[in-house]
């Protein structure tokens, strides 16, 4: 199974929402997450399926299929790296792949900006700061504080427990596209990286959601221009083929960061690079 999931080639799009949510669990079990939060198969499952009734259905891009596009993607680059498994603990890992799975969770569909501009309900609540992103967090941990069953954390002690939930909050946060490059300069300056520090860490995992969330660029061309049309018909643009600025200005020195912290994953990329014609 791991062999052929857990590959870059994957199409997400061949599959139902229901056959991704099985999926997911099955990437938990990769992982040993139901171990390392001392919970059993049932509750796990319970989670995820839980957590893929919360994206909303009606919306092009911001829905589970997206969700599950992008905890796929980190889990490919932890998976591919003995450094990434070896220097993040079994709480930061799992941290990081619920905080993939649930980083859009009940997306609205649009951006903060329009939620700002409409002074929406969500844009009031959360002071027109990283509006939605705070709105998923705070989604996800009432989803599992209402619901015992899906509660993956209740068996583990309230000190992992706030770490967690502290990673969970920068992670989804850090997805935040005002801060992206903010994000990129503080890895560019931090001279003395180390995966000994747990700041650090977190700084790294922070940029290696980053790169998740757009890692849709890492597939075949079929299953790029689909996320791109996607993006356009959410946000109201016109879609426009020859129009790489994005790719070019974005995606690309994002991805060169990514590589240069963590060299193991540079086979992820390889698609990316042939498709575009671009070196990282």
């Amino acid at each position: 199974m791991t062999n052929n999931l857990l590959k870059t080639s994957f199409n997400v799009f061949e599959y139902s929402d229901e056959q991704l949510e099985e999926m997911a669990f099955q990437i938990f079990e990769v992982f040993n997450v139901c171990e390392t939060l001392k919970i059993n198969k049932e509750k796990g499952t319970k989670f995820i399926q839980e957590i893929r009734k919360q994206y909303l259905t009606t919306i092009p891009y911001h829905n589970f299929s997206h969700a599950f596009e992008v905890f796929h993607s980190l889990s490919t680059f932890l998976y591919t790296s003995d450094q990434l498994k070896k220097d993040f603990t079994s709480e930061e890992q799992a941290a990081l792949l619920i905080a993939a799975l649930c980083h859009d969770l009940k997306h609205p569909g649009g951006n903060n900006q329009k939620q700002i501009e409409q002074e929406s309900d969500l844009a009031l609540i959360y002071n027109d700061q990283s509006v939605i992103e705070n709105y998923s967090i705070s989604q996800t941990f009432l989803l599992v504080k209402k619901n015992e069953e899906a509660n993956i954390f209740s068996e583990i002690a309230k000190q992992k427990q706030k770490k967690i939930r502290k990673w969970i909050i920068q992670l989804i946060l850090a997805t935040d596209p005002e801060f992206h490059n903010e994000q990129l300069q503080k890895i560019r300056k931090n001279k003395s990286l180390s995966f000994e520090e747990e700041s650090h860490r977190l700084q790294v995992g922070a940029l290696i959601l980053l790169a998740s969330d757009l890692g849709y660029y890492t597939r075949n061309q079929n299953v790029i221009t689909k996320w791109r049309q996607k993006i356009c018909e959410e946000l109201g643009f016109e879609y426009n083929e020859k129009d790489l600025s994005f790719v070019k200005f974005s995606v690309l020195p994002l991805y060169q960061l990514v590589v240069k912290t963590v060299p193991e994953i540079r086979t992820c990329f390889q698609s990316f690079e042939q498709t575009f014609k671009l070196k990282i």
